[in-house]
């Protein structure tokens, strides 16, 4: 989880590495420390509600620096057309000699059993109501997911026509670049706050998750089952400060370890499957159990690190992204298969309908629930009125003013709806 978490600070600390030492006296290292420490404070005094509310937030701010970029850089190359004539050939291909169309399906069964089995997402599903919002959440999760990475991946596209020398770790400040090139100051500012916001809504919901893991399943189940829910509450709290720390660590780290990228698809190809292929399986079979689930994952894991780490040396064999994939994917399923086969069918305990839940618990948790929209709402019309104030000061500030109206008349029209 820290790794993971640690990802997504390394891309921030990627991008600050391509503004130039006059727009800004933070080095990378100084950069992750200060967002860190924010993002692990807010965490540890808020829980889940902070998480919740401010993913919120940062998504609105990360959409409105988006849509404010894309317009601009679209005019800058002349226009959509322009943009698609400039473009080197093949360049809108889905699949290349690196990522190929096997790697595409190695990579979407990941995916699958990514998103299925992330605890960071389920952890979104069991935050609302019942299992009808369960179900709106799954929707809405896909549709996003289908149709945001080309709305946010479009700018550094453009910026591939107009400095199509940029390659290797370089090219992953492209957007960055992109957004310096055609915004004044103050609204470069608020795509910077975007990028820090992708990061912190990534950041906080692992450390908010892994926390209380850690304290529940570990020091109470495990060390302390008489511990008091006062007590439990400060060891998450120091959980969520010891897995930031580790966290900043691992980011700092990883640019000198190949660029985002490389370690974010390295670790997805080993790791992804291992954790989360198992999890996924046991949801629909009655016969594996688990001794076959750690089995599975422990033995796939150390087979695709072996490949990974040790094979290019030993074996003389360095496998390439499909295959790397394919392997951390594949293998985890060929050992449930081959465990589904000589298992017996398990008995488990079926769990039990819930019924009346207990009234004051209800009036406790919708009280929760309005006051949290409420916040929500100002929190997102705030914004937007930041957003209008950046686009009045500013000379390409168009956009920003018609951005930040539609993000004030939306915050506003959640705060009423927080109060009815």
């Amino acid at each position: 989880m820290a790794s993971t978490t640690a990802f997504a600070m390394a891309s921030k600390s990627e991008d600050m590495t391509v503004i130039p030492p006059s727009s800004i006296s933070l080095s990378i290292e100084m950069s992750v420390l200060v967002i860190g420490g924010i993002i692990v404070l807010y965490t540890a005094a808020g829980g889940l509600w902070a998480v919740l509310v401010t993913d919120v937030v940062q998504f609105v701010v990360l959409s409105a620096a988006v849509m404010i970029v894309i317009p601009l850089a679209l005019d800058d190359v002349g226009g959509f057309g322009s943009f698609a004539q400039q473009a080197p050939d093949r360049f809108f291909d889905f699949f290349n000699s690196e990522y190929t169309f096997g790697f595409f399906l190695a990579f979407l069964l990941y995916q699958t059993v990514y998103i299925g089995g992330n605890w960071s997402y389920v952890q979104r599903y069991t935050s609302v109501s019942t299992e009808q919002n369960a179900r709106k959440v799954a929707y809405l999760f896909a549709g996003l997911y289908l149709i945001c990475p080309f709305i946010w991946m479009l700018p550094p596209m453009i910026y591939r026509v107009i400095n199509p020398g940029l390659e290797g770790v370089a090219a992953e400040g492209a957007y960055i670049m992109m957004a310096q090139r055609v915004l004044p100051a103050g609204l470069i500012g608020l795509v910077l706050s975007g990028m820090v916001s992708a990061t912190a809504s990534k950041a906080n919901t692992t450390l908010n998750l892994a926390a209380v893991v850690f304290a529940n399943d570990v020091y109470k189940k495990i060390f302390f089952p008489g511990v008091s829910e006062k007590t439990l509450i400060w060891v998450a709290r120091i959980f969520t400060v010891f897995f930031g720390i580790l966290t900043m660590i691992l980011a700092i780290l990883i640019p000198y370890v190949g660029g985002i990228v490389e370690m974010v698809l390295s670790t997805a190809a080993i790791a992804g499957g291992s954790l989360f292929a198992p999890l996924i399986w046991s949801l629909f079979s009655k016969r594996q159990t688990a001794g076959s689930i750690v089995t599975a994952s422990l033995l796939s894991l150390a087979v695709s690190l072996f490949m990974k780490i040790a094979s290019p040396y030993l074996l003389d064999i360095k496998l390439d992204r499909f295959w790397e994939t394919a392997l951390g994917v594949g293998l985890p399923l060929l050992i449930l298969a081959l465990f589904e086969c000589l298992n017996d069918q398990q008995s488990y305990p079926q769990f039990e309908h819930i019924g009346q839940q207990d009234v004051q618990k209800d009036k406790e948790a919708d009280r929760q629930n309005r006051f949290g929209i409420k916040v929500i709402g100002v929190s997102i019309a705030v914004v937007g009125l930041g957003v209008i104030i950046l686009g009045v000061i500013s000379s390409k500030g168009l956009t920003a003013i018609i951005v930040g109206t539609i993000i004030s008349i939306g915050g506003l029209s959640i705060w009423r709806a927080g109060r009815k």
